[in-house]
C-alpha cells in the first residue's frame, strides 16, 4: 500500500481538492494500492473546509469524503511514502523537518485561496486536476520500475 499525503497551509482548499481529485482518479482507475489523506502545516484540527472547495468539487462530480481540516504533526512524517505539496515553500518545510527530498513531489505552484472568490477556486480545481493526473502518471511509472 502506497501512502500519499497532500499538504498545504490550512488544509481547507488546495490539499483537500488535490486529495479528493486523487481519490476520484483512483476509483476510476480501480486502484486499491494507494491510500491518501490531506493535512496542513497551520491547520486547525476540525475546522470546516472552505465552502467553495465543496462547491467546485461537486461541480465535477466529486463529493468530498473529508469535510474538516487536519494539522500535520511531526509524529506522522515517517508514516507517509510520498508528500504532494502545492509550493516550494511547503517542500522546504518538510525537508527542514527531515523528510527526504525524494519523498516530496512539488506540483506547479498553486496560489493560496484564502479570501478568493469561487471563480479562483474553479481555476485552482482545474489546475489541480491536471497536476494530480501528472503526479499519478509519475507514480505509476515509478511503481512499474520497482516491480
Amino acid at each position: 500500500m502506497i501512502k500519499v499525503l497532500f499538504v498545504c497551509t490550512e488544509n481547507k482548499a488546495r490539499s483537500v481538492m488535490a486529495a479528493e481529485i486523487f481519490r476520484d482518479l483512483l476509483k476510476k482507475e480501480q486502484r486499491q494500492d494507494f491510500v491518501c489523506q490531506s493535512a496542513g502545516f497551520a491547520a486547525v484540527n476540525g475546522a470546516e473546509i472552505a465552502e467553495n472547495t465543496v462547491k467546485v468539487l461537486n461541480e465535477i462530480g466529486i463529493v468530498p469524503e473529508v469535510r474538516e481540516s487536519r494539522k500535520l504533526t511531526s509524529d506522522e512524517l515517517a508514516v507517509w511514502d510520498i508528500f504532494f505539496v502545492v509550493s516550494d515553500t511547503h517542500a522546504y518545510i518538510l525537508e527542514q523537518a527531515g523528510v527526504p527530498t525524494e519523498k516530496i513531489y512539488v506540483c506547479s505552484y498553486v496560489k493560496d485561496l484564502h479570501g478568493e472568490d469561487i471563480e479562483v477556486f474553479r481555476e485552482c480545481r482545474d489546475k489541480l486536476v491536471g497536476e494530480v493526473r501528472k503526479f499519478y502518471d509519475i507514480l505509476k511509472m515509478r511503481i512499474g520500475m520497482l516491480l
